[in-house]
Formats: C-alpha cells, structure tokens, sequence
C-alpha cells in the first residue's frame, strides 16, 4: 500500500514535550489531502482508517488529566481491546 498524507488536527492543541494537567475535553479532527486509489476505496478500507485514527491519541488523552505525556519517558503504558460500530458507511477521503 501507499503512503499518502494525512494531517491531524488537535483540539486544543497539545505540545508532547511540556504536558500539562488539563480536563478531558480533547478532540481531534482529521484530513486526507487526497482519494484513495481505486483499488482501495472500499468500505472495509474507509473503516479501517478510522479505527486506526480512532486508537491515535487514546493515550495522550489518558494521560492529560495527570500532566504526563507518553513522548518524556516517564510512563509506561499498555494496550486495550475496544470494538468500533459503524453504524453508516463513511468516506475519510471526503
């Protein structure tokens, strides 16, 4: 598969590097700045992505409450299971 752009959208915006303590009120948008190729503009693949961007910032937003930031080495983390239902197609590409 390609490589194509994608640029996400923080909601305030957060700086990894100097974490804060703030509530949880995060929100995050994002972009593709093209299609997806014929080949793989599916349903299945338009899903995909978004459940890949829906486990991006899980962490980051976790750990704002406690002003700790997964970029300074100063947490150890773990992995969850979580399901997603689309209830409606979607198209991350426009």
């Amino acid at each position: 598969m390609r490589q194509f752009f994608l640029k996400i959208y923080p909601v305030p915006s957060f700086n990894p590097f100097k974490p804060i303590k703030s509530e949880t009120n995060d929100a995050e948008y994002f972009q593709i700045f093209e299609t997806l190729p014929d080949g793989l503009d599916s349903r299945i693949m338009h899903q995909a992505i978004a459940a890949y961007y829906s486990d991006y910032n899980l962490l980051t937003a976790s750990l704002s409450p406690h002003g700790l930031s997964y970029a300074i080495g100063d947490t150890r983390s773990n992995s969850l299971e979580h399901i997603i239902y689309f209830h409606h197609d979607l198209k991350v590409d426009g």
